[in-house]
């Protein structure tokens, strides 16, 4: 789900196009992975999973994005856009397909409190 890597092309009917954005801006620090400027690799398949009724659970750790400099109240987004499981989406070895994928987006916030350390 949340892929990072510059190394390696991830083959996938679902394209999942994610991002985080925290506010308040300016007290934190973005230190994740940004356009890394070549990639390379060979194609990874992966395997399409069918939605069901028990949520998926995907972890990641939010440190490895952000830093948090200054104690507060940070609401972190995450906004993503899903692909649906129907025949527009299958994988078409046609580059001129003028079939669309089907998607719906779908946005998600947490509020955390960070604390100076010590204080917890």
């Amino acid at each position: 789900m949340f892929w990072e890597s510059c190394f390696g092309f991830p083959q996938c009917r679902f394209v999942t196009h994610w991002s985080l954005d925290v506010t308040p801006a300016g007290e934190w620090t973005d230190i994740g992975l940004h356009d890394c400027g070549a990639t390379s690799g060979p194609v990874i398949g992966i395997e399409s999973s069918d939605l069901t009724a028990p949520p998926k659970k995907y972890p990641y750790t939010l440190t490895k994005k952000f830093r948090f400099d200054t104690p507060g109240k940070y609401t972190v987004r995450l906004s993503m856009i899903v692909g649906l499981d129907d025949d527009t989406n299958q994988l078409r070895k046609d580059p001129n397909s003028t079939i669309k994928p089907n998607f719906v987006s779908k946005t998600a916030e947490i509020v955390l409190d960070i604390v100076p350390a010590g204080d917890h």
